[in-house]
């Protein structure tokens, strides 16, 4: 569309707001910074500021189509924050940004794997199964990075003809992992009372359609070749 094509006729303008962004979250959560050190008050500042730079990088890699001058170090800071954010909210767009980038190609493989599999392993199926125990059921808020998670799932491994899809998808054994989230999902969207959140009970409904066809089309996708 009109916004992608003038990011990318802009590729130059968007390296440098990418270095950017990352360079304010490396001075606010870098090596030196971690959070377990840093006293309250400053620790709350410092995701205040956090949270739209991220929310930026978001917004970039997606109209940029995940073509920015990400590295793996980059990757795994962008992780990081996944693992530390302390709103759902936040967590929602690194995991945004991280599946943006997962879709670059060619020449990009090992980034995808790294990020497949963080948001396969960490973000979708660890929570999902501890759901499936009544004593650990998890907020309406900590459901939104499972959704955005498996939304970008199926966009990153949607073509078999993507670089990284052998290589990653059929080698790493994600069909069959994935296969093995399907009663887990279908089991939490029933448990989102509609009557309190409408919007999470359709999205999540609509993800676990979509895991259904997914898996589907992916155990056909490489046969009908």
């Amino acid at each position: 569309d009109s916004v992608k094509s003038w990011f990318r006729m802009h590729s130059d303008s968007v390296a440098s707001w990418w270095q950017f962004l990352i360079a304010v979250a490396e001075h606010l959560f870098g090596i030196e910074n971690t959070p377990s050190e840093l006293a309250s008050a400053d620790q709350n500042l410092r995701f205040i500021v956090l949270e739209p730079a991220i929310g930026c990088m978001w917004t970039l890699a997606r109209s940029a189509s995940g073509n920015v001058p990400v590295t793996l170090q980059q990757i795994e800071g962008l992780i990081r924050v996944c693992e530390i954010a302390p709103t759902s909210d936040m967590r929602v767009k690194a995991v945004g940004v991280l599946g943006n980038i997962a879709r670059r190609q060619p020449g990009h493989i090992e980034e995808n794997k790294r990020i497949g599999q963080y948001l396969l392993e960490s973000v979708i199926t660890t929570p999902l199964m501890m759901s499936s125990n009544p004593t650990q059921a998890l907020t309406y808020a900590a459901i939104e990075p499972i959704i955005e998670a498996l939304d970008l799932f199926y966009d990153i491994y949607s073509d078999m003809e993507f670089d990284y899809d052998e290589p990653v998808f059929v080698q790493c054994g994600f069909l069959a992992k994935i296969r093995q989230l399907y009663q887990p999902a279908h089991k939490l969207s029933k448990r989102i009372d509609r009557r309190k959140n409408k919007g999470l009970r359709d999205r999540t409904d609509l993800a676990v359609q979509n895991l259904h066809a997914f898996i589907g089309y992916k155990a056909s996708e490489r046969k009908a070749k």
